[in-house]
Protein backbone atom coordinates (compact mmCIF):
# COMPACT_ATOMS: atom_id res chain seq x y z
CA UNK A 1 0.00 0.00 0.00
CA UNK A 2 1.15 3.65 -0.97
CA UNK A 3 0.11 6.79 0.29
CA UNK A 4 -0.13 8.07 4.22
CA UNK A 5 -2.46 9.97 5.80
CA UNK A 6 -2.84 13.61 3.94
CA UNK A 7 -5.97 14.92 5.22
CA UNK A 8 -6.24 19.00 4.94
CA UNK A 9 -5.51 20.26 8.77
CA UNK A 10 -7.46 23.46 9.87
CA UNK A 11 -5.74 26.66 11.40
CA UNK A 12 -8.28 27.37 13.95
CA UNK A 13 -7.93 24.95 17.55
CA UNK A 14 -11.40 24.13 17.11
CA UNK A 15 -12.25 20.52 18.08
CA UNK A 16 -12.50 19.56 13.93
CA UNK A 17 -8.41 20.68 14.09
CA UNK A 18 -8.11 18.21 17.22
CA UNK A 19 -9.42 15.30 15.69
CA UNK A 20 -7.25 15.95 12.70
CA UNK A 21 -4.29 16.48 14.28
CA UNK A 22 -5.20 13.09 16.38
CA UNK A 23 -5.58 11.46 13.22
CA UNK A 24 -2.14 12.62 11.61
CA UNK A 25 -0.53 11.80 15.22
CA UNK A 26 -1.56 8.30 15.48
CA UNK A 27 -1.11 7.19 11.79
CA UNK A 28 2.46 6.45 11.66
CA UNK A 29 2.71 5.06 14.99
CA UNK A 30 -0.31 2.96 14.30
CA UNK A 31 1.32 1.67 11.07
CA UNK A 32 4.49 0.57 12.42
CA UNK A 33 2.90 -0.98 15.20
CA UNK A 34 0.18 -2.86 13.39
CA UNK A 35 3.26 -4.18 11.17
CA UNK A 36 5.25 -5.05 14.19
CA UNK A 37 2.56 -7.30 15.70
CA UNK A 38 2.03 -8.89 12.27
CA UNK A 39 5.67 -9.82 11.73
CA UNK A 40 5.73 -11.07 15.55
CA UNK A 41 2.53 -12.98 15.70
CA UNK A 42 4.08 -14.31 11.90
CA UNK A 43 6.97 -15.79 13.86
CA UNK A 44 4.95 -17.27 16.92
CA UNK A 45 2.16 -18.99 14.39
CA UNK A 46 5.66 -20.79 12.62
CA UNK A 47 6.62 -22.01 15.69
CA UNK A 48 3.38 -23.17 16.69
CA UNK A 49 3.38 -24.77 12.89
CA UNK A 50 6.44 -26.48 13.74
CA UNK A 51 5.27 -27.62 16.71
CA UNK A 52 1.94 -29.24 15.21
CA UNK A 53 4.36 -30.79 12.75
CA UNK A 54 5.98 -32.65 15.08
CA UNK A 55 3.16 -33.49 17.13
CA UNK A 56 1.87 -35.12 14.29
CA UNK A 57 4.74 -36.59 13.34
CA UNK A 58 5.00 -38.60 17.05
CA UNK A 59 1.28 -38.87 17.88
CA UNK A 60 0.44 -40.11 14.16
CA UNK A 61 -3.63 -40.19 13.59
CA UNK A 62 -4.20 -38.42 16.95
CA UNK A 63 -2.01 -35.57 16.25
CA UNK A 64 -3.33 -31.77 15.34
CA UNK A 65 -5.13 -32.00 12.12
CA UNK A 66 -3.23 -31.36 8.60
CA UNK A 67 -5.77 -28.52 7.39
CA UNK A 68 -5.32 -26.77 10.96
CA UNK A 69 -1.06 -27.26 10.15
CA UNK A 70 -1.34 -25.81 6.72
CA UNK A 71 -3.72 -22.48 7.88
CA UNK A 72 -1.31 -22.03 10.81
CA UNK A 73 1.61 -21.37 7.98
CA UNK A 74 -0.67 -19.56 5.49
CA UNK A 75 -1.71 -17.28 7.75
CA UNK A 76 2.03 -17.04 9.45
CA UNK A 77 2.70 -15.70 5.14
CA UNK A 78 0.45 -13.55 5.18
CA UNK A 79 1.05 -11.31 8.66
CA UNK A 80 4.75 -11.60 7.18
CA UNK A 81 3.47 -9.96 3.99
CA UNK A 82 0.28 -7.80 5.18
CA UNK A 83 1.15 -4.76 3.25
CA UNK A 84 1.49 -6.36 -0.17
CA UNK A 85 -1.53 -8.63 0.97
CA UNK A 86 -3.44 -5.21 1.09
CA UNK A 87 -2.31 -3.87 -1.61
CA UNK A 88 -3.69 -6.55 -3.91
CA UNK A 89 -6.61 -6.77 -1.92
CA UNK A 90 -6.87 -2.99 -2.42
CA UNK A 91 -5.67 -3.19 -6.84
CA UNK A 92 -7.95 -6.20 -7.25
CA UNK A 93 -11.26 -3.69 -6.30
CA UNK A 94 -10.15 -0.16 -7.10
CA UNK A 95 -6.95 -0.90 -9.68
CA UNK A 96 -4.80 1.05 -7.45
CA UNK A 97 -3.23 0.58 -3.76
CA UNK A 98 -3.09 4.21 -2.80
CA UNK A 99 -4.86 5.26 0.67
CA UNK A 100 -6.93 8.17 -0.77
CA UNK A 101 -7.87 10.46 2.66
CA UNK A 102 -7.45 13.56 0.95
CA UNK A 103 -11.35 15.20 0.77
CA UNK A 104 -11.57 17.87 -1.68
CA UNK A 105 -15.16 19.69 -1.71
CA UNK A 106 -16.75 19.22 -5.43
CA UNK A 107 -18.86 22.17 -4.41
CA UNK A 108 -17.55 25.01 -2.26
CA UNK A 109 -19.30 26.66 0.34
CA UNK A 110 -17.73 30.36 -0.70
CA UNK A 111 -15.52 30.38 2.19
CA UNK A 112 -12.13 29.13 2.11
CA UNK A 113 -11.77 28.91 5.93
CA UNK A 114 -15.28 26.85 6.51
CA UNK A 115 -14.37 24.13 3.19
CA UNK A 116 -10.84 23.58 5.14
CA UNK A 117 -12.53 22.67 8.12
CA UNK A 118 -15.03 20.39 6.63
CA UNK A 119 -12.26 18.67 4.36
CA UNK A 120 -10.23 18.15 7.36
CA UNK A 121 -13.31 16.78 9.39
CA UNK A 122 -14.00 14.33 6.80
CA UNK A 123 -10.36 13.33 5.84
CA UNK A 124 -9.53 12.71 9.53
CA UNK A 125 -12.86 10.51 9.67
CA UNK A 126 -11.57 8.57 6.62
CA UNK A 127 -7.89 7.64 8.32
CA UNK A 128 -9.41 6.83 11.83
CA UNK A 129 -11.94 4.20 9.52
CA UNK A 130 -8.30 2.83 7.44
CA UNK A 131 -6.65 2.26 10.59
CA UNK A 132 -9.82 0.38 12.00
CA UNK A 133 -9.81 -1.41 8.48
CA UNK A 134 -6.14 -2.48 9.15
CA UNK A 135 -7.14 -4.08 11.78
CA UNK A 136 -10.33 -5.88 10.87
CA UNK A 137 -8.18 -6.77 7.57
CA UNK A 138 -5.53 -8.65 10.46
CA UNK A 139 -8.50 -10.33 12.41
CA UNK A 140 -10.12 -11.93 9.64
CA UNK A 141 -6.98 -14.04 8.98
CA UNK A 142 -7.09 -15.14 12.42
CA UNK A 143 -10.39 -16.29 12.44
CA UNK A 144 -9.81 -17.91 8.76
CA UNK A 145 -7.02 -20.08 11.20
CA UNK A 146 -9.65 -20.85 13.66
CA UNK A 147 -12.37 -22.10 11.33
CA UNK A 148 -9.25 -24.30 9.76
CA UNK A 149 -8.88 -25.55 13.40
CA UNK A 150 -12.24 -26.30 13.45
CA UNK A 151 -13.64 -23.62 16.29
CA UNK A 152 -17.08 -23.93 16.26
CA UNK A 153 -17.19 -20.04 16.99
CA UNK A 154 -15.35 -19.27 13.95
CA UNK A 155 -16.87 -19.11 10.74
CA UNK A 156 -15.30 -18.78 7.21
CA UNK A 157 -18.31 -15.79 6.52
CA UNK A 158 -17.22 -13.98 9.51
CA UNK A 159 -13.42 -14.18 8.02
CA UNK A 160 -14.40 -13.13 4.45
CA UNK A 161 -16.27 -10.33 6.12
CA UNK A 162 -13.55 -8.84 8.02
CA UNK A 163 -11.11 -9.03 4.97
CA UNK A 164 -13.54 -7.44 2.55
CA UNK A 165 -14.40 -4.82 5.33
CA UNK A 166 -11.17 -4.16 6.01
CA UNK A 167 -10.28 -3.96 3.00
CA UNK A 168 -13.36 -1.58 2.24
CA UNK A 169 -12.52 0.32 4.96
CA UNK A 170 -9.04 1.10 3.96
CA UNK A 171 -10.05 1.98 0.90
CA UNK A 172 -12.89 4.22 1.85
CA UNK A 173 -12.27 7.24 -0.56
CA UNK A 174 -11.78 5.22 -3.49
CA UNK A 175 -15.18 3.37 -2.45
CA UNK A 176 -16.99 6.50 -1.98
CA UNK A 177 -15.83 7.87 -5.69
CA UNK A 178 -16.83 4.97 -7.22
CA UNK A 179 -20.37 5.53 -5.44
CA UNK A 180 -20.34 8.88 -6.40
CA UNK A 181 -19.05 8.21 -9.93
CA UNK A 182 -22.07 5.73 -10.32
CA UNK A 183 -24.86 7.68 -8.86
CA UNK A 184 -23.93 10.63 -10.72
CA UNK A 185 -23.26 12.85 -7.59
CA UNK A 186 -19.74 13.76 -8.10
CA UNK A 187 -20.39 17.29 -8.82
CA UNK A 188 -21.87 17.98 -5.77
CA UNK A 189 -19.94 15.89 -3.42
CA UNK A 190 -16.43 15.14 -1.77
CA UNK A 191 -13.48 13.55 -4.34
CA UNK A 192 -11.23 11.94 -2.26
CA UNK A 193 -7.41 11.71 -3.43
CA UNK A 194 -4.33 10.31 -2.04
CA UNK A 195 -1.88 13.78 -1.92
CA UNK A 196 -4.91 16.61 -2.40
CA UNK A 197 -5.64 18.92 -5.73
CA UNK A 198 -5.67 15.80 -8.29
CA UNK A 199 -9.44 15.11 -8.15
Amino acid sequence: MTGGFSGNVAASGGLDTMMTMFVADIWEPLQILLSSFSYLAGLVLVVVGIGRLIKTAQDGPRGPASVGTIMTFVTAGVLFSLDNIMGAFSTSMFATNDVATYAILSDTTGDMAVDAHIEGVISAVLGFMALVGWISFIRGFFIMRDVAEGNGQASLMAATTHMFGGALAVNLGPLMNAVQSTLGLAPFGVCFDSYGGYC
